[in-house]
């Protein structure tokens, strides 16, 4: 699908385009774009596996690789890949705990069944609470894509406060 999402960390807020990708038990992957001049810049990358979350910060070449009990917020809560993948699906049920909170709009039709248009995911660290507002266009069921990213020798890695950070730096 074609991504239109709205990021807020606190006071900030950025919106930015992208894709968005789904492959059942296997992946949630979303490339990330902003928009300068009428270009788009590949700024980041987030990549949800059975085994780790993956945030790239392309603009400054860093990224955060972690298991999800390396992630307090989710860890604790014993949210994992499949809870978060019911999410992205449109499929999950009640959050077991009030860090984490979702709401569905804007039903399509894709294949055989029914997707969410629009998710709202809210995530609440000891220091910040994140929200995510992801529109969701032009759903398909193309499977011609690269189900994992493959990072150049150039990145750096760093912590996933320090991502969000500098995603968010550009934020108005």
């Amino acid at each position: 699908a074609k991504l239109s999402l709205t990021l807020k960390a606190g006071s900030k807020k950025i919106s930015l385009g992208g894709n968005y990708r789904l492959k059942r038990n296997e992946v949630v992957q979303m490339n990330l774009n902003y928009q300068v001049l009428f270009v788009n810049i590949n700024i980041g990358t987030l990549e949800l596996t059975p085994d780790y979350v993956m945030v790239i910060d392309r603009y400054h070449k860093r990224y955060c690789k972690a298991t999800y009990a390396e992630l307090p917020s989710l860890g604790q809560a014993g949210i994992d890949f499949n809870y978060l993948q019911s999410i992205f699906w449109g499929e999950a049920g009640e959050s077991p705990t009030p860090l984490l909170e979702w709401a569905y709009d804007g039903w399509q039709t894709v294949g055989d069944g029914q997707f969410p248009g629009k998710i709202e995911f809210s995530l609440k660290s000891s220091s910040t609470a994140y929200k995510a507002i992801f529109n969701l266009s032009n759903l398909s069921t193309d499977s011609d894509w690269a189900t994992r990213t493959t990072l150049g020798s150039g990145y750096t890695p760093m912590s996933l406060d320090s991502v969000m950070s500098l995603l968010m730096s550009v934020a108005k």
